[in-house]
């Protein structure tokens, strides 16, 4: 357990300086969840309640040279190494707010994911295996239709 309170600490360091927003720890059969308001200065070790995000964070990546200007991003949480789910979201697909939509890898912990909306799959910006930046897209999704 010591170690798991080590790798926390040294995971809340590097948030200090980052665009990140959460981060989930997985040691065995626990889960610990970081999460900081987007204007937070410090981080919070507990479950807040889900709300979608209507402004990108300061310091995120502008949208990608021919994505389309309406639709949404999911963008990197951490410096890391991206890696698809077991069956890869593709273009064309409808993803849910909250969806696991692939993990980034970092210092051997695997961070979720996921998607802040509901919509249709337009572009998947980086390949399994890829390096990513913090902020960086990850897919563009446009907004689901009937609202």
């Amino acid at each position: 357990m010591e170690d798991l309170i080590r790798e926390v600490e040294a995971i809340a360091s590097l948030l200090a300086g980052s665009t990140a927003r959460e981060v989930t720890l997985r040691a065995g059969d626990r889960r610990i969840v970081l999460r900081r308001e987007p204007s937070a200065a410090g981080h919070h070790a507990h479950e807040e309640p889900a709300s979608s995000a209507d402004h990108p964070a300061a310091g995120e990546a502008p949208a990608p040279a021919g994505s389309e200007p309406d639709a949404e991003q999911v963008t990197a949480s951490l410096v890391g190494v991206f890696h698809h789910l077991e069956r890869p979201i593709a273009v064309g697909d409808l993803v849910t707010e909250g969806q696991v939509v692939g993990g980034v890898e970092s210092m051997k912990l695997m961070s979720e994911v996921r998607s802040e909306t509901t919509g249709v799959v337009r572009d998947v910006l980086v390949e399994d295996g890829a390096s990513v930046e913090y902020g960086q897209p990850l897919f563009a999704i446009a907004a689901a239709d009937g609202d």
